[in-house]
């Protein structure tokens, strides 16, 4: 109350109104939160940090052309963050449907930094998304050459493969996730869910070709993957099937 006191009476600091703006987003109160971080940005233009929360406020409420519009905004302020300024465009114009929109600005990115794997995620999946097989195949490539730990990339790429080249592609694929899982350790969260549901398109091709054993081992597998394997009653059902199955000699 009393920081936003000193806002209305124009006293506060830009650091201090950033900080009464976060902790409005984090009470619920986005218009007031929209307003004081707005004022904060028009004070202080060209400013990351302000510009982020602002957007990132925008974008949790859906407003994806406002968010957008912050970040053109900072990138006409020119600075060395260009390329995150155009994954971030690019990752906006995805949520939001436009595709081919978050292709240009990604794109724009990658040629601004080759090598800066930021964007190249959401670019492969935009790729896919209008029927860009080869190009997005070539993308999570590129992905995989800067961060080969990349359990995400690696998924989504096998995914792909399975859908427009076979079960034995995709397979090899799949397969690479559990190795380079293995070596890293325990994973966070959302890199152990991504394991799991690898563990379990294994799982499922193999039970395809009827190689039941390895097909019930890999199921298995997903459920280890995951803390709270109740949860995933996908993986779970799978798992009973194949145990119900005959087994191969």
């Amino acid at each position: 109350e009393l920081l936003e006191e000193s806002w209305r009476d124009r006293s506060l600091r830009p650091a201090l109104a950033l900080l009464l703006g976060k902790a409005l987003v984090r009470t619920g109160r986005y218009a007031r939160a929209e307003e004081v971080l707005a004022d904060v940005a028009a004070r202080s233009p060209g400013n990351l940090e302000v510009g982020d929360a602002l957007a990132a406020l925008f974008e949790h409420q859906k407003k994806y052309d406002e968010a957008i519009a912050v970040y053109e905004g900072l990138s006409r302020s020119g600075g060395s963050e260009a390329p995150y300024l155009k994954d971030r465009i690019g990752s906006l114009h995805f949520q939001a449907g436009r595709y081919r929109e978050a292709i240009r600005a990604l794109e724009e990115g990658r040629a601004i930094d080759p090598e800066d794997p930021r964007g190249l995620l959401t670019l492969a999946q935009a790729y896919e998304a209008i029927g860009g097989t080869e190009l997005a195949l070539a993308r999570y490539d590129d992905l995989l050459r800067l961060d080969p730990a990349n359990l995400e990339a690696r998924f989504h790429r096998a995914r792909l493969l399975q859908k427009e080249r076979g079960s034995e592609e995709a397979l090899r694929a799949y397969r690479e996730i559990p190795d380079r899982a293995a070596a890293r350790g325990a994973l966070p969260e959302r890199e152990a869910i991504v394991l799991a549901l690898a563990h379990a398109q294994i799982g499922i091709i193999e039970m395809a070709s009827r190689n039941y054993g390895a097909a019930a081992a890999a199921l298995a597998q997903a459920v280890d993957a995951l803390e709270d394997p109740d949860s995933d009653l996908f993986v779970l059902l799978a798992v009973r099937r194949v145990r119900s199955a005959p087994q191969r000699a």
